[in-house]
């Protein structure tokens, strides 16, 4: 098996539930909340061990906080190699604030980045030196120091490892960079922001792909599916269906069973089914990391 290399963040994650969102100035009595481990990096790492994936390395920092030492114990007793996370002092953690509209079965999210901006550049390249391989995986976002994001891209495509970018939050970045990636996965408001098309139909999907000029681009859509677009190529898959609870990290773990796949030598057009299968189980579930479901719960639902 390949192994995984995932450079991002580590938030704190704080989850409200309300039935509605509040308008600017307005204060609303939410109906619960949660506080647990998340950012985009840990989550994707995370999301690929809970599934199968032999060795996955987290390259990240945090601060040298209590929330930052939490956050660091729990990666490590996930299995996930931490060698790559530095703890800043003098930095907050990154911290991520949700709220929840069960109503609506969707949410809103702000992140405060913290110490995941602090991230060094050396540290990314001098892991991927030490222990990465052709044909390893490496995961990235924009969650993170993007000159960090720039030097890991370039030096995972000298090593002819398998690239694999998730452009969220999305923000002003050099997009040239994205003609080294194999496979870019985001969702339609992303695409949207990132391309100005919105999209409608089949001919919008190529129109993101092209624009983006990454090797194949997969738009997600939620409760209606996911499209794998590719050279001339369009390829649907349905969303499973299943009772939503919290969708916080449906994404994610998408991200993290398509890397499980590719890590086991499967191609992405023959994963997609089980992709949607096990982020269908994560949003059935409340919370981040801990709704990812691991490689038996998906299996059975799966075959």
């Amino acid at each position: 098996m390949k192994k995984v290399f995932v450079l991002g963040s580590i938030n704190y994650d704080v989850v409200v539930y309300t039935d509605k969102m509040p308008i600017l100035g307005e204060s609303i009595i939410g109906q619960g909340m949660i506080a647990n481990l998340g950012g985009k990096g840990a989550n994707h790492a995370i999301a690929a061990k809970k599934i199968g994936v032999d060795k996955v390395f987290l390259i990240s920092a945090v601060g040298d906080d209590d929330s930052g030492h939490i956050m660091l114990k729990s990666i490590k007793e996930h299995g996930v190699d931490t060698s790559g996370i530095e703890v800043i002092k003098g930095e907050p953690s990154g911290t991520c604030f949700i709220i929840f509209n069960r109503s609506a079965e969707d949410n809103a999210v702000i992140v405060g980045n913290g110490a995941n901006l602090m991230n060094a550049p050396q540290k990314a390249i001098d892991l991927l030196k030490k222990y990465a391989r052709k044909g390893d995986i490496f995961i990235a976002q924009l969650e993170t120091n993007l000159e960090a994001l720039y030097k890991g891209i370039d030096f995972a495509h000298e090593l002819g490892m398998y690239i694999i970018i998730n452009p969220s939050p999305v923000c002003e970045f050099n997009k040239s960079i994205l003609s080294k990636v194999d496979l870019l996965i985001l969702n339609a408001a992303e695409a949207k922001l990132l391309t100005g098309v919105n999209y409608k139909n089949n001919n919008d999907l190529q129109e993101i792909h092209d624009k983006l000029k990454a090797k194949s681009t997969i738009v997600t859509l939620g409760e209606d599916g996911a499209y794998l677009i590719r050279d001339n190529e369009i390829i649907y898959q349905l969303a499973i269906p299943t009772n939503v609870v919290d969708t916080t990290c449906a994404g994610d773990t998408f991200l993290g069973a398509l890397a499980y796949r590719k890590a086991n030598g499967y191609e992405i057009e023959d994963s997609l089914r089980f992709a949607a299968t096990a982020s269908s189980i994560a949003v059935s579930r409340k919370g981040a990391t801990q709704s990812v479901p691991y490689l038996n719960e998906i299996l059975e639902l799966y075959r």
